[in-house]
């Protein structure tokens, strides 16, 4: 939205005096251009024929009444943003509204202009910055899936894993089966090649290691073994501490036999080799190297 773009907002309140006042406040400011409906079924035939860049809802209407109207108002239109307008009483419902995905909630009897006016424009920008963030992760896994690697990810502060359908199918297990620690996550690896996995992944959370991959195999319940490999990237707070880690995992099994039959080198272990070589030289173009 440009700077000088009319905001449109609709105002959801069968009150006319508090619906006029709260007009009022917002359209001392030329940019707000608010229309007022009177109830949950006005307000679906406004959305139906105009574009609304958010939503002021009171909780109590003819057709709605506490958290239900909220969620019938998102249902018409799951991506307007909604700040609730809260009677003194209302607070637990209007959070409860916030936690099922409204953006803000105000009380009537203690905003103020200013405190309105921002309330709306913060809450439009954190759904677009939520829309944007969703989008990203939607392409993100696309991406994955086109690549046919399993996505993993490692909330460091609350020690909880999340495993993708298509990694857990790589290492032979059901969603039921999926690790909950790094601990079981190294259960299911080649004992030769656990001690190392989780050496290398502490020492990214640690700060040590700037990137994380690791090659490992997967022992499948068949008894077989894959060959995986992992990247990831810890997310880190202002104090440098690892907050989460993301990843993927790729089945490199066929680059593996390839080169045990010809007796090459391992030619994914040799282009990540270079791959890292020319990142150094990226930071440190002080620090050349050569390929022979």
């Amino acid at each position: 939205m440009k700077p000088d773009q009319p905001i449109q907002l609709l105002m959801i309140e069968d009150n006319p005096v508090a619906a006029r006042l709260s007009m009022a406040i917002l359209e001392q400011e030329p940019v707000f251009r608010v229309q007022q409906a009177g109830s949950l079924s006005e307000a679906a035939a406004l959305l139906r024929n105009q574009r609304f860049d958010a939503a002021l809802l009171d909780l109590y209407l003819p057709d709605g009444e506490g958290l239900e109207s909220f969620r019938i108002l998102h249902s018409y239109s799951p991506e307007l943003p909604v700040v609730i307008l809260s009677g003194l009483d209302d607070r637990t419902v209007a959070l409860k509204a916030v936690q099922e995905g409204a953006q803000d909630f105000l009380v009537k009897g203690e905003m103020d202009a200013e405190l309105l006016r921002k309330s709306v424009r913060h809450s439009i920008e954190r759904k677009k910055i939520e829309k944007k963030l969703k989008e990203s992760e939607e392409r993100y896994a696309l991406a994955a899936r086109g690549a046919n690697d399993g996505i993993w990810d490692w909330d460091v502060v609350n020690q909880k894993f999340y495993f993708s359908p298509r990694f857990l199918f790589m290492m032979g297990r059901q969603p039921e089966e999926a690790p909950e620690s790094l601990e079981q996550w190294s259960q299911f690896l080649h004992p030769d090649d656990a001690p190392a996995f989780v050496d290398l992944i502490k020492k990214h959370v640690e700060g040590t290691l700037r990137q994380l991959r690791v090659e490992y195999r997967v022992q499948h319940p068949d008894g077989q073994y894959r060959w995986m490999l992992i990247r990831g990237e810890a997310q880190r707070g202002e104090n440098g501490s690892a907050l989460r880690i993301a990843g993927s995992q790729t089945d490199i099994t066929d680059f593996r036999l390839i080169d045990t039959l010809t007796g090459l080198p391992n030619r994914l272990l040799f282009s990540d080799r270079l791959e890292q070589a020319y990142i150094r030289f990226q930071n440190n173009s002080s620090r050349g190297f050569s390929l022979i």
